[in-house]
């Protein structure tokens, strides 16, 4: 008896593929972009505590432990959601929009605020995991574009609300605070101010709710195309076709089909050249950014009456990082080479980003005990403009690699064992960042 007839891919609906996936990468990381560049926001309601100059070390680790723990759930019993985590997402940042609303007092004190974001980050950090399992689990088993369109859709979640950060700081009268009592004994005392509204955070966190709920609209209409239903019936028949999008595809190491105890075992061997690129190219980028470079500054701060110098010099680096790091995720979806030259390509490019240790650490870093032989300017700039170039590139060529090692009825599960390694990366950068900022900062 002849099986059923799959579903007709070539019915309404492929020219909404690329836009919904690129709207659920945006979706998967815009809360943590929103966390880690509301940083003026948490400098002030932190400023005078324990953690004022570490908390965004320990909001890394905090949101990369959490993920990687749920990552290896997902791996190992196979879960992966999409709509629940984003709604999920919407309630955590309601609530963080209306902790910004409220004043300091002897209940919303610093602790207090540190700990509720900590214990936000680590909901956050779950719902990542289980979000990233589901989605790049659903784009490896369409062609490879899909995937390089979820990177780009990260990529550009940063730029958004960057460019959210630079608007929102223009619109207030810059505060000459930094610049003043830096020789007093005490100059916390002097710096530190009441808090007041932040709306440039509430901004963020009102926008997060708005881009997650469209989010959830775009993978309730992916969910129903029939174009969805034609790649998963093909990837559950374990059909052997590959999607469009690699050139000369190398099967020679694709693993042989296995029994479930050992499915993973053999993905892991299938992908090490992707996996460990991805795991090393996000464990460098995590330990620099942004708790080294966050703390770059202008060599002509408090010199120069010019703002780009003072208050927007922190925001402009995020705004190069992610732009860059935007246009690395992009390139993939117009050149990429044949599958032999990315699997060699992909490892030495992760390899390479280690340079970026010393060319960031010599910085004008605050409060810095090593040489700073490029203090000008220009030098954090170029070198930002560079590590997020490639961090882009190289982790985008990873994800869209993985999946094409491995038998159609595998990219799913081997699209969730992806994310694993690159959560992990990012959670052993979050880890090594500890130790920059105290190699930097000549506490070590």
């Amino acid at each position: 008896m002849s099986s059923p007839q799959l579903p007709d891919p070539s019915t309404s609906g492929q020219h909404l593929i690329y836009p919904i996936f690129f709207m659920l990468g945006v979706g998967s990381l815009f809360p943590w972009n929103c966390f880690i560049n509301a940083t003026a926001y948490f400098s002030t309601r932190f400023c005078g505590g324990s953690r004022a100059d570490d908390y965004l070390a320990f909001f890394s680790v905090v949101f990369n432990f959490t993920e990687v723990v749920a990552l290896v759930c997902c791996v190992k019993y196979g879960w992966s959601r999409v709509t629940g985590p984003l709604l999920t997402y919407t309630f955590v940042f309601l609530l963080c929009s209306i902790l910004v609303l409220l004043p300091d007092s002897s209940i919303i004190n610093k602790d207090f605020l540190f700990y509720f974001t900590c214990l936000s980050l680590a909901v956050v950090g779950i719902c990542t995991a289980l979000m990233s399992g589901g989605v790049f689990g659903l784009a490896g088993i369409f062609p490879p574009i899909c995937t390089q369109a979820l990177m780009s859709g990260q990529g550009l979640a940063g730029v958004i609300v960057s460019l959210s950060s630079i608007f929102t700081t223009l619109a207030v009268a810059p505060d000459d605070d930094d610049c003043q009592g830096d020789d007093d004994q005490n100059p916390e005392e002097e710096t530190c101010k009441e808090y007041t509204t932040d709306w440039a955070a509430f901004s963020y966190f009102i926008v997060a709710v708005i881009t997650l709920l469209i989010c959830v609209a775009c993978y309730a209409t992916l969910d129903r195309l029939p174009i969805t239903a034609y790649y998963r019936e093909k990837a559950r028949r374990g059909s052997g076709e590959k999607g469009e999008g690699l050139e000369d595809p190398l099967l020679d190491n694709v693993m042989e089909q296995s029994s479930d105890d050992g499915k993973v075992a053999n993905i892991l061997k299938a992908i090490r050249a992707p996996a460990f690129a991805v795991f090393t190219s996000f464990a460098v980028t995590l330990a620099l950014f942004p708790t080294i470079t966050s703390r770059i500054e202008s060599e002509s701060k408090c010199e120069s009456s010019a703002r780009f110098h003072n208050d927007l010099f922190v925001p402009f680096s995020f705004l190069i990082f992610n732009t860059f790091d935007f246009l690395g995720r992009v390139i993939p979806g117009f050149f990429v080479p044949s599958v032999k030259s990315l699997q060699r390509g992909t490892v030495i490019a992760s390899l390479a980003r280690f340079v970026f240790f010393p060319l960031f650490l010599l910085c004008n870093v605050k409060g810095t005990q090593l040489p700073n032989p490029f203090s000008n300017d220009f030098f954090p700039i170029f070198i930002m403009l560079l590590f997020a170039l490639s961090n882009g590139s190289t982790s985008s060529y990873s994800m869209m690699l993985g999946p094409q090692l491995v038998p159609a009825s595998e990219q799913e599960l081997t699209g969730t064992v992806m994310i694993f390694f690159l959560s992990s990366g990012l959670m052993a950068g979050s880890a090594m960042s500890f130790i920059c900022l105290k190699i930097g900062t000549g506490e070590w």
